[in-house]
């Protein structure tokens, strides 16, 4: 735990990406929508908050709804008791900022116009094009619209990827392999401007890192993501399903993403960025090594890899993206850690209505609950699943679990998981299609 003393609120819809803050600060609350059972387990469950809980008429899930409710306001006033208040969030939201700057709070984080400018995958593909030392796949944009699936098909074979703007966790990126998929995109977005690359059956690499305010870019080893597998994300060919450390990545490899990232870290300090932020590569086949995505924000790695350098007792990356934006700085370099396992999360295809739900928190391999502990490891797995009464819609997490040690491994295409994991995979599964 750190020196700094002042309340820091986390505001999020998720309640288990704002644990860590409790390793990290003293005076530290989380404001989340709705509380899990598992809060009550939890040893400093009085300074978490649900507001859902507390309403007759829902509002709606977002954190600048959440802030801006009276209940919200008045418990971190009640908590910070006349000292400067610091606001944590997972993602930008004007709706913050505007509330923030009346109140004269300050953010932990980057300004919403910023971030959003910098997730734009378009945006940020005709800034970024022009560098060579960010290789990209060849593209271009169209109004979709106005596209033309037989020039399309000329350039870019007979699959290639199309990339609205806006998107999280893969839900706006497609893979198009026959004209009456183009059509149907065109149909439900003939607005919006796309961008289309060539499809290659490589592998996606992603890393976390975080701009200091120093200018000093920190950079995560790499993980494998699982995308689009059938089994854990049905109907969504693109979707991120989780990811696993390390993947026996070459060296060069490696050193390449560093490389990159190292530039684009230093191209977000000249654009005023600071903190965490992730970045998405492209391994083809031939072991080319290609930029794919920038997610200027916490990522849903985050706290994952914030619990396992809290657990081989090191500062965590998550620490620094805190002290970019605080009046305070760390007295050690951060020093990246050896991370061997996985996070595996599984979303649905259909709206869904949860009912009955499983306890968050640790599990043995043969399904014993064994209580609210959200550290990694490899005796044991973490789950976090919904809330009863939730609606997911399509795309959305229903759960998700992980361990240390080895989770799994590919066969092809195919992520297989390992045996353990597998039970209780399907022990869980069983649970959600009952319920």
């Amino acid at each position: 735990m750190v020196d700094f003393t002042a309340p820091v609120f986390y505001l999020g819809m998720d309640f288990y990406q704002g644990l860590p803050g409790f390793w990290l600060f003293p005076n530290y609350y989380l404001i989340a929508y709705r509380a899990h059972p598992v809060i009550k387990e939890l040893p400093f469950a009085n300074r978490i908050f649900a507001l859902a809980d507390k309403l007759k008429v829902p509002i709606p899930r977002d954190s600048g709804h959440l802030l801006a409710h009276p209940l919200v306001q008045d418990f971190i006033l009640k908590q910070a008791r006349g000292s400067n208040i610091f606001l944590s969030f997972f993602k930008p939201n004007r709706k913050v900022e505007i509330i923030a700057q009346r109140k004269s709070w300050h953010l932990i984080g980057n300004s919403h116009s910023l971030a959003k400018k910098l997730e734009n995958k378009i945006q940020l593909w005709r800034s970024l094009r022009r560098y060579a030392q960010v290789p990209f796949l060849p593209g271009q944009v169209i109004r979709l619209g106005n596209g033309q699936y037989n020039s399309l098909v000329k350039r870019f074979g007979e699959c290639f990827v199309l990339q609205l703007g806006y998107g999280w966790a893969g839900r706006s990126t497609f893979q198009v392999c026959s004209q009456q998929k183009f059509e149907r995109l065109q149909q439900k977005f003939p607005k919006q401007w796309a961008k289309v690359s060539s499809f290659l059956s490589g592998w996606t690499l992603t890393n976390n890192n975080v701009v200091t305010k120093e200018g000093e870019i920190l950079i995560s080893p790499l993980a494998r993501q699982i995308t689009g597998q059938k089994e854990f994300c049905p109907g969504l060919t693109m979707a991120t399903c989780g990811r696993i450390w390390p993947d026996k990545i070459d060296k060069k490899i490696a050193q390449r993403a560093r490389e990159i990232t190292q530039f684009i870290g230093r191209w977000l300090f000249r654009q005023r960025f600071a903190g965490f932020f992730g970045i998405d590569f492209l391994l083809a086949p031939d072991g080319q090594l290609f930029f794919q995505e920038l997610n200027p924000r916490l990522t849903a790695s985050a706290a994952f890899m914030a619990f396992e350098e809290l657990r081989q007792k090191k500062l965590p990356l998550l620490l620094y993206h805190y002290a970019s934006f605080l009046p305070w700085q760390p007295r050690q370099t951060w020093q990246s850690v050896v991370l061997e396992g996985g996070e595996v999360t599984v979303r649905v295809a259909r709206t869904k209505h949860v009912q009955k739900v499983l306890p968050s928190g640790a599990y043995s391999f043969d399904h014993h609950y064994l209580g609210a502990n959200f550290f990694p490891s490899s005796q044991r797995i973490t789950f976090v699943g919904a809330y009863s009464g939730e609606e997911i819609r399509p795309g959305g997490e229903l759960f998700r679990f992980s361990s240390l040690g080895r989770v799994g491994r590919w066969q092809g295409r195919h992520f297989q998981l390992a045996l353990a994991q597998q039970h209780f995979y399907h022990w869980i599964r069983q649970f959600y299609e009952k319920t």
